[in-house]
């Protein structure tokens, strides 16, 4: 007869062993040797430090690549620890609402300097998330019609340029001319999107779960690594053709 004592000890033995299995699931990135060869080989480039492979895995959108960029961010001695804006648009193009919080705290309730480059970050990252915040800002509000100074034009202008390429082809008006007259274009993308609503609402990422509020955006952008180091750098199909 089996003794209790010893079947307890061989439960939690076990128990501890199914746990750690779980943890290390959840917290390694996944196996290179399920990828094809061209994932392992921008994610070797990412591990190398090469910023034409962040390019590259940044613009996918592949989810695959989200623990890479994650450890890139998180480890100080990373080599691509320091490229913030373009780990974070790769992270958010590929839907991590961390990421798509940010951005978007940074483009509502960034200075002007903050706003203008996340109108990048957001055209990179594309998707519903993208086009309406854009959308936003074609409201007649003088938040969106002023300047944002510095020589900056206004956030209105700047998505009447943006907008064009967010959608699916064909546009219903090429992009605009800043510091001008936009209220009959503008009547033609609110048309446009009314009437797409449904089948741009889905296009990824969606900005589901990311909230526009000031209360949140001042914690956020306080963490936010994009604000306290910024590297101009941001994801963009790259020149050399090594990783297409």
């Amino acid at each position: 007869m089996v003794k209790l004592g010893y079947v307890r000890s061989i439960l939690l033995q076990v128990g501890i062993f199914v746990c750690l299995s779980v943890f290390a699931q959840q917290s390694v990135p996944p196996s290179l040797s399920i990828a094809d060869a061209d994932t392992r080989k921008i994610v070797q480039g990412i591990e190398a430090g090469d910023v034409n492979a962040l390019g590259v895995a940044a613009a996918s959108g592949n989810q695959f690549f989200v623990p890479y960029l994650k450890e890139q961010l998180r480890n100080p001695k990373a080599k691509l620890h320091k490229e913030t804006s373009g780990l974070q648009v790769g992270l958010a193009k590929a839907g991590e609402v961390q990421q798509l919080q940010q951005i978007s705290c940074e483009l509502n309730f960034g200075d002007s300097s903050a706003r203008f480059d996340a109108m990048r970050k957001v055209e990179s990252v594309g998707g519903w998330f993208a086009i309406s915040n854009m959308a936003e800002f074609l409201k007649n509000d003088p938040r969106y019609t002023s300047t944002l100074g510095g020589g900056l034009a206004p956030l209105q202008d700047y998505a009447l340029q943006f907008l064009p390429n967010l959608v699916p082809p064909p546009s219903p008006a090429p992009p605009q001319t800043v510091l001008i007259d936009h209220t009959k274009v503008i009547e033609v993308w609110h048309d446009y999107l009314d009437s797409h609503h449904g089948s741009l609402s889905t296009l990824p990422p969606t900005g589901v779960g990311v909230v526009t509020s000031e209360a949140v955006c001042v914690r956020v952008l306080k963490r936010d690594p994009a604000i306290r180091q910024k590297t101009g750098r941001y994801p963009h199909k790259p020149k050399d053709s090594s990783y297409n």
